[in-house]
């Protein structure tokens, strides 16, 4: 009886070892399968906690299926080709990032169906796996709307009427303003034309005046008055012709006969023929200088003087009577 009881523990204990050896392969190829399928842990997180059709939402969850295929600490973007497709929600981007002793999943998608959502699976170092479900929110529920509402006109912040209203009203009289503006501007233009004119003039033949006393020391008497008569022929060619070339070739006489033109039939004052006067002798001296080789005392600082005193004289009668004639003529 001894005999076979030690007998009997011996065979039992060979069939244990055999069962035990014979299904150590079966439990590693199970292993293995459940290797290449990886699952998550838990639920997930979703930011924001509640999404509706069209958000874009992001679902963050752990899983140990990459712990082997992934180093501590890499992050690796999950190829688009590698991410299964779904009528029910667009997937932007998955990110695995390894952690110590499990994987972050980060899945940012847009949901296009209301309840709960099954992501797709998606593949990574040809580990396959499935992200947790996510319920998605109905604005119909939530609102209690089914139906569309009519067509309503916007609405206006009270008040709002008033300030369009207001502000309207400034645009006129801005408007206003700005076309009573233009047009006294351009009374005003009109009506100085002729000291526009006068003072353009004037300025051009000072500035003349003023290089010529500059070169009085530097060039011979008879060159410096040859200039001067050309400065002035220049200044009365373009007060009565407005060409400065018109006068070049009159005598002193002739440009006097042209400076009592614009005064004919007016009866001219005793300033203008004051003014005439001077213009006529500044001139007739300058020519006497120039070609009749008589000897003088070098007086070309003070025939400046008159010259500068004549220019204002002829602007103040002559010059005055062409503009206000030219004026009156462009106001017709």
């Amino acid at each position: 009886m001894k005999r076979f009881s030690s007998s009997g523990l011996a065979f039992a204990f060979l069939l244990a070892l055999f069962v035990a050896l014979f299904a150590l392969p079966v439990f590693s190829a199970e292993a293995g399968k459940k290797g290449a399928q990886g699952t998550a842990t838990g639920s997930g997180i979703l930011i924001p906690h509640e999404v509706f059709v069209g958000d874009t939402a992001e679902l963050s969850f752990t899983t140990g299926a990459f712990n082997a295929a992934i180093a501590p600490g890499e992050e690796v973007t999950v190829p688009r080709d590698d991410v299964a497709v779904s009528s029910d929600a667009t997937v932007n981007s998955i990110t695995v990032r390894r952690d110590d002793s499990s994987s972050t999943v980060i899945v940012r998608f847009v949901p296009w169906t209301t309840g709960l959502l099954r992501l797709p699976p998606f593949t990574l170092k040809k580990i396959r796996v499935l992200p947790p479900p996510v319920r998605i929110s109905s604005l119909a529920e939530k609102t209690g709307i089914t139906t569309l509402e009519s067509a309503r006109s916007p609405l206006l912040v009270p008040g709002t009427t008033l300030v369009l209203y207001a502000l309207a009203a400034a645009a006129a009289v801005a408007v206003a303003l700005a076309a009573i503006a233009a047009a006294r501007l351009r009374s005003y233009l009109v009506l100085n034309e002729g000291r526009f004119r006068s003072s353009r003039r004037t300025k051009f033949v000072m500035r003349e005046l003023k290089y010529l006393d500059k070169r009085i020391h530097k060039i011979p008497e008879t060159e410096w008055y040859a200039l001067f008569a050309v400065t002035l022929r220049r200044y009365f060619g373009t007060l009565l012709a407005g060409n400065p070339s018109s006068l070049l070739s009159s005598t002193s006489r002739e440009i006097a006969q042209e400076l009592a033109i614009p005064l004919s039939g007016q009866g001219g004052s005793a300033e203008c023929d004051a003014a005439i006067s001077r213009a006529e002798m500044l001139l007739t001296s300058i020519d006497l200088i120039r070609f009749s080789g008589r000897k003088k005392g070098d007086s070309r600082e003070a025939d400046l003087a008159e010259s500068r005193a004549v220019v204002f004289a002829v602007e103040e009668t002559i010059g005055a009577a062409l503009d206000a004639k030219g004026d009156s003529d462009v106001q017709l």
